[in-house]
């Protein structure tokens, strides 16, 4: 018997906490240049696709967001990854990178996908990553429920809408931090365009009456605009 695969992703967002000492510019080629190939490389196969994104607006606290497509995304807790280096003869002092730099991350499957019936098979170039820390009152079975039959209506309406892919995140700190750490994600695509002129995209996506019920179910709704900036391997969907 064939086993099951089940795709996922590794979304990585992160900051640069000391730029007086690496300069944004500087960890983002050692990023694009160095870091991601030798992860995609780690295990090859293991990883479909791998897309950088640049958040929209400059003054964002965590402007920097890489995704990786994992066939099956078991294959993220291979060993092999952690002899990837974060050091480099390119990094202050040699590294590593967390020295200087803040992450934050999210692992885990795919839960949903929908799209667009003529959304092209490329990547969109516009991205709205949404991740949601769900109230524990609130259950799981409810909060999908409304996702799946409310929300999604709304948001496959908006101008330029392509596609939302939805994953559970299995990468969850216990104890105190176990609340602070968002329960699910979404990435939104949307063709370019799709939100000139708009600043707050918060405001847009909740604009109506079923979106703005997302306050029944969410403790914390993180939503921030980005632009695809370069993109790994399989390029299609």
């Amino acid at each position: 018997m064939a086993l099951v695969s089940n795709p996922g992703i590794f979304w990585v967002n992160s900051r640069v906490a000391t730029p007086n000492v690496l300069p944004y510019a500087d960890y983002a080629k050692w990023y694009e240049n160095v870091h991601t190939p030798d992860w995609i490389n780690a295990k090859p196969g293991a990883i479909d696709a791998g897309f950088r994104y640049q958040a929209v607006d400059p003054a964002h606290p965590w402007p920097f967001l890489v995704v990786y497509r994992y066939n099956d995304i078991a294959d993220f807790n291979d060993p092999v990854y952690m002899n990837v280096s974060i050091s480099h003869p390119s990094l202050p002092e040699g590294g590593p990178i967390n020295k200087f730099v803040e992450f934050q991350a999210v692992v885990g499957p795919t839960i949903d996908s929908w799209k667009s019936p003529s959304a092209a098979d490329d990547r969109g170039p516009v991205l709205v990553s949404e991740s949601i820390t769900q109230y524990s009152e609130i259950s799981d079975e409810k909060f999908n429920s409304w996702y799946r039959t409310t929300y999604i209506n709304d948001i496959s309406v908006m101008k330029g809408w392509r596609r939302t892919s939805r994953f559970s995140n299995n990468m969850r700190a216990g104890g105190a931090n176990a609340k602070a750490q968002p329960k699910w994600l979404a990435l939104h695509e949307f063709d370019q365009g799709a939100f000139d002129g708009y600043t707050d995209v918060v405001t847009l996506l909740m604009s109506s009456k079923g979106a703005r019920s997302m306050s029944v179910g969410a403790e914390k709704l993180d939503v921030t605009l980005f632009r695809l900036a370069r993109e790994y391997g399989n390029k299609t969907i």
